[in-house]
C-alpha cells in the first residue's frame, strides 16, 4: 500500500558522516565566497540601489513598504532591511543583508547536492562561491541575493518532502517560497517550476492522475498560500488597476520603471549572456551559442541519468528549457534584462555542478574532463571578477566630487531621471549643492557640466562636442570617463562647458 508520495534514490542522505576533510573544504569555500562577495560590495551604489532608498523616503512603517510603494523597483524584503539600516548608512552596511544571503547561498547549494555525496556538494559550493553573477547579486542592495537563497532553500525542503513527507518540510517550503517572492517577484517562475516538478514527480511515482493532484496539493498548499498572500498584497493595485510605465510609485497602479519592447535578439542576448557569465564564458562567444551549449548539457544530463530515478533532472528541464521557452512564446516586455532570468540561471549552475560532481566521482577520462571544465569555469569567472572589482557598478561619487570642485554644480544630462537621482544622492553625501537643468532651459541658465550616460549618444564621438539647444550653441570639453563593468551600473562621461 502506498500513499502516493514519491521516493527517489537520487536525493537520499549519505549514511556516513561528512568526512572531516569535506567539512574543512566547505568552510574554506565559504570563506572564499565571503571574501569575494565583500570585495564586490565595495564601491558606489548604483541607480537601482539609490532608487530603492528614494522610494522609501515617505514611508513610515513596514506596512507602507508593502502597500504604499507600488513599484517594481521595490524589492520588499530588501526595502525592509534598508528601512531599518537607514539611508545614511555606509554602502557596505546597506548591502549587508545581500552579503549574508549570498554567503548562505553557497552553503545552500552544497546542501542541495549533499545527497549525491561530499564531492558533489563541494562542487556546487565551489561554483556558487566563484561565479561572477552570484557574487555580483550577493554584493548589491537589491533582492536578487534573496531570490537565489530562497530558491535553493525551497529546493532543499521539497527534496526532503519527496524523501520523507512531513508538515515541517511543507511549511518550510511555503515560507521559503514566500520569502523568495518578497525578495523579488520573479520568484513566481521558481514557484511555477517547483509546482510543475512536483506534479511530474508524483505522476512518475503513481501514474494516477487523481493521486498525483491530491498528493501535489498536499505538498504545495503552504507554498500556494504564502505565494498568494505575497503576490496579492504587493500587487493589489496592479491586480485592480493595472500597470503603468513610470519612474515613481503611483497611488492606484503598479508602476514599472521602464518598459522595453520584446525582441528575439534582446531575449537571446539576455538569457545567453547570463548563462555564459555563470560559467565564465568570454563575451566574444555569441549568446545563442551559450544557450545551445546549455541545451546540450541538459541533454547530456538526461543521458547520464537515464538508468536511475532522477527527479532533479526533470526540474532542470522545466526551469532551464520549458519555462524560458514559454516566456519566449509569450513575447514579454523587458525580456532583454539578464537578471530577470536569474532563477533559471541558478538551476543551470546547479546542473553544471551536478554533472561535474557526478563525473569527479568516476575514474579515468571522465574525472579529468570534469576537473578541466571546473578549472576553465574558475578561470573565466576570475577574469570577470577582476573586471568587476576594478570598475564596479560605476564611479559616481568621483564624478560628483569633480564637478563640486568649482562650487555649486549646475549640470545637465541626456537622461532626466537616472542621472539627477544619482547626482542628488552623492551631492548630499558629499555636501555639494547640485542643480539639475533640463535641456529646454539651457539658453536661459547655462549648465557648467554635462553628463552623458547613454553609450549610443552621438556626442560621445567628439572630445569637444557642440550642443545646439534652440538658438543657443553650447560647447563642452570632455573631462573624464567613469566606467562600470558587468550586470549593473552605468558609464558616465563628464563634460565641462567651455564657451
Amino acid at each position: 500500500m502506498t500513499d502516493g508520495r514519491p521516493e527517489t534514490s537520487h536525493v537520499t542522505i549519505p549514511r556516513s558522516r561528512t568526512p572531516a576533510w569535506a567539512a574543512i573544504a566547505a568552510l574554506v569555500l565559504l570563506l572564499v565566497g565571503a571574501i569575494l562577495i565583500i570585495l564586490g560590495a565595495r564601491g558606489d551604489l548604483w541607480l537601482d540601489e539609490i532608487w530603492s532608498l528614494v522610494l522609501l523616503r515617505p514611508i513610515k512603517s513596514f506596512g507602507g513598504i508593502i502597500w504604499d510603494i507600488n513599484h517594481d523597483n521595490n524589492h520588499v524584503l530588501n526595502s525592509m532591511y534598508l528601512y531599518l539600516v537607514g539611508p545614511d548608512a555606509a554602502p557596505m552596511a546597506l548591502r549587508g543583508m545581500s552579503i549574508a544571503f549570498g554567503i548562505a547561498s553557497i552553503a545552500a547549494a552544497g546542501l542541495v547536492l549533499l545527497g549525491n555525496g561530499a564531492i558533489a556538494a563541494l562542487t556546487a559550493m565551489l561554483l556558487f562561491a566563484v561565479s561572477y553573477p552570484v557574487i555580483h547579486f550577493a554584493s548589491e542592495a537589491r533582492g536578487y541575493a534573496g531570490l537565489i537563497l530562497f530558491s535553493l532553500l525551497s529546493l532543499i525542503f521539497l527534496q526532503r518532502e519527496f524523501r520523507q513527507p512531513s508538515r515541517i518540510n511543507r511549511q518550510a517550503l511555503g515560507l521559503c517560497v514566500g520569502l523568495g517572492a518578497l525578495s523579488h517577484l520573479s520568484m513566481l517562475f521558481g514557484a511555477v517550476a517547483f509546482g510543475l516538478w512536483t506534479l511530474w514527480v508524483f505522476w512518475r511515482r503513481t501514474g494516477n492522475l487523481r493521486t498525483t493532484i491530491a498528493g501535489s496539493l498536499v505538498t504545495l498548499l503552504p507554498a500556494l498560500c504564502w505565494a498568494t498572500v505575497v503576490f496579492v498584497s504587493v500587487g493589489y493595485n496592479a491586480l485592480r488597476y493595472g500597470f503603468v510605465d513610470n519612474v515613481r510609485s503611483v497611488p492606484n497602479q503598479f508602476a514599472v520603471g521602464g518598459m522595453n519592447p520584446f525582441s528575439y535578439d534582446g531575449y537571446i542576448s539576455a538569457y545567453g549572456k547570463l548563462i555564459g557569465l555563470l560559467i565564465g564564458i568570454p563575451d566574444s562567444v555569441p549568446a545563442w551559442l551559450c544557450l545551445a551549449g546549455a541545451a546540450v548539457l541538459i541533454g547530456a544530463a538526461g543521458y547520464v541519468w537515464r538508468d536511475r530515478a532522477d527527479p532533479r533532472c526533470s526540474l532542470y528541464v522545466i526551469s532551464i528549457v520549458v519555462l524560458p521557452a514559454c516566456a519566449l512564446a509569450a513575447h514579454p516586455e523587458n525580456s532583454n534584462i539578464a537578471r530577470y532570468f536569474l532563477f533559471s540561471g541558478v538551476m543551470f549552475l546547479l546542473v553544471v555542478a551536478d554533472l561535474a560532481g557526478f563525473a569527479l566521482q568516476k575514474a579515468g577520462p571522465l574525472r579529468a574532463a570534469a576537473a578541466a571544465a571546473l578549472l576553465s569555469i574558475m578561470t573565466g569567472n576570475a577574469l570577470s571578477l577582476s573586471h568587476f572589482f576594478a570598475d564596479g557598478r560605476g564611479h559616481y561619487a568621483q564624478a560628483v566630487a569633480e564637478m563640486g570642485k568649482s562650487g555649486r554644480v549646475l549640470y545637465g544630462s541626456d537622461h532626466n531621471f537616472r542621472t539627477p537621482t544619482v547626482v542628488d544622492y552623492y551631492g548630499k553625501r558629499l555636501g555639494i549643492a547640485t542643480d539639475y537643468l533640463f535641456s529646454s532651459s539651457w539658453c536661459v541658465v547655462r549648465p557648467d557640466w554635462m553628463i552623458i550616460e547613454n553609450p549610443n549618444n552621438d556626442l560621445l564621438n567628439y572630445s569637444q562636442p557642440v550642443v545646439n539647444v534652440g538658438r543657443c550653441a553650447l560647447q563642452f570639453s570632455r573631462v573624464a570617463v567613469y566606467p562600470f563593468w558587468g550586470l549593473s551600473g552605468r558609464q558616465w562621461v563628464l563634460f565641462r562647458r567651455i564657451n
